[in-house]
């Protein structure tokens, strides 16, 4: 048996579809008149049936928070700088040697500048270019007067050469320093 729907009933079930889909919750509840819950049948239009809607929002649950990142892990304690074992080295001969100079002492403090990682190019005894820019950073780490050469005062100051301490030890072990002062960068 079929039975007709109102207009009302109809906007009605229009109404909770879309209230649904736009996300809040309706609840619908419909009294029939007693005319029609006795017959089945819907009542004349005069007397439409009574409505009753309560309508309650429904919230979308508020967005969980992401948990608190950890704190990082302690960084390592830096290891204590390694300082280079004291060497003898032979006196300049004539009191320096500087660009053009070649022979056994050149050799041996392009070695010792070799062994503490200024770079004074090859090791062969003649001492070019690339020696007296080692010698030169030598002198400005220690500020001693940047001349190129080196004297007893370089000799003397590679024999006995220990690293500076670093400017902030508590920092990193692998870092960069720049003294602008001493115009000195040190890895």
């Amino acid at each position: 048996m079929m039975r007709r729907i109102s207009a009302g009933e109809i906007f009605l079930g229009l109404a909770a579809v879309t209230a649904m889909v736009a996300g809040v919750g309706v609840g619908v509840a419909v009294t029939r008149t007693d005319a029609t819950a006795a017959t089945g049948t819907p009542a004349a239009p005069s007397s439409l049936p009574v409505v009753t809607t309560t309508s309650t929002p429904v919230r979308a649950p508020a967005p969980a928070k992401p948990p608190a990142p950890a704190p990082p892990p302690p960084a390592p304690p830096v290891p204590p700088l390694a300082q280079p074992a004291p060497a003898v080295l032979p006196a300049p001969p004539g009191g320096s040697v500087g660009a053009g100079s070649a022979g056994p002492e050149v050799q041996a403090y392009q070695q010792r500048l070799a062994d503490l990682h200024f770079d004074p190019g090859p090791v062969d005894g003649r001492y070019g270019e690339p020696t007296r820019s080692a010698v030169l950073t030598l002198q400005m780490l220690l500020g001693l007067p940047t001349s190129g050469r080196i004297g007893p005062a370089e000799v003397q100051a590679l024999s006995a050469f220990k690293y500076p301490a670093p400017r902030t030890p508590a920092t990193e072990p692998k870092r960069v320093e720049i003294d602008l002062t001493r115009q000195v960068l040190t890895l």
